[in-house]
């Protein structure tokens, strides 16, 4: 019979974080991970709006979240054509880490169990980066804890966008 040692179970534990994008070396307890969540009650948009001098929309999420009093987590807004295909980014200002446009806010619970009602995540529309005429597309909000994990997600909402 074999035991294996601790640097053997190392190494096994960060091939496992490397091929599936797991995190298990520096993961918190069982115990603080699900104490975490996050429940999107809705998703909508509110368009031509202007900040910072740019035209552009509004996100809005209403949703619950537990566990974070006090950390700051992040909402991703992501964009896509009413097929699927998501919108592609080509100026690294309003993207996700593969080159796709999204834009987030970062939120900080006061308490344990907050409610936040239409958190706005803005977008200029030059960030769609669309050509002329009319475009559908939908939108996906992801709430992220401190630690950058998923604790919730929304459905999807639909809007038309009319590029000039």
């Amino acid at each position: 019979m074999s035991t294996k040692s601790a640097p053997t179970y190392l190494a096994m534990f960060k091939a496992l974080d490397k091929r599936f994008g797991l995190n298990y070396l520096k993961a918190p307890s069982y115990n603080t991970y699900t104490n975490l969540s996050a429940t999107v009650k809705s998703i909508t948009t509110e368009h031509n709006l202007y900040q910072n001098g740019q035209k552009g929309m509004n996100v809005k999420v209403s949703f619950d979240v537990s566990g974070m009093k006090g950390k700051t987590g992040i909402c991703v807004a992501y964009f896509y054509f009413e097929n699927g295909t998501a919108l592609n980014d080509y100026n690294k200002h309003y993207y996700t880490t593969d080159g796709k446009v999204s834009s987030s806010t970062k939120y900080t619970p006061g308490w344990d169990n907050t409610t936040y009602t239409d958190l706005k995540i803005f977008i200029p529309y030059s960030e769609l980066h669309l050509g002329s005429g009319k475009s559908h597309l939908k939108a996906k909000v992801e709430i992220f804890d401190n630690n950058n994990r998923s604790i919730g997600s929304s459905q999807w909402t639909y809007f038309n966008y009319t590029y000039p």
